[in-house]
Formats: C-alpha cells, structure tokens, sequence
C-alpha cells in the first residue's frame, strides 16, 4: 500500500507561508476528488492520537535527550 492510501493529512517540512500554501493548495486539489478524499478522512480517523499512546513517546524522546 502505498503512501497516499496511508495518508492522514498533509506535511510541509519548512515552516513557511509558501510551503504552508502549497499544501492548502494540495489539500484543496484532493478535496476534488472524493474517494481519495474519504480515504484520508477514513484514514485519519482511524489512527490513535490521544494522550495515552504520545505521552510514552515523549518520554523516550525526553529520556534520550538526557543521555
């Protein structure tokens, strides 16, 4: 499976106006198509994003920068 049909939403690495833009830009585009569209919503609401899985992460992230 690839990317797309993993996708959850949309990423720009420089936190920039124009690199902000292009993905609204990207976001608008996908919005057009519809399948493509629910499978991101689907996937996105599928994923585990509460606290309970994070704050493990952040506390090896924490833990490490102790090292």
């Amino acid at each position: 499976m690839g990317e797309k049909e993993r996708g959850t939403g949309f990423v720009f690495e420089r936190g920039t106006a124009d690199a902000l833009g292009k993905q609204v830009q990207a976001a608008l585009k996908l919005m057009e198509n519809e399948k493509a569209w629910d499978k991101i919503r689907q996937n996105a609401m599928g994923r585990d994003f509460s606290w309970e899985r994070a704050v493990p992460e952040y506390e090896a992230v924490y833990e490490r920068s102790l090292r």
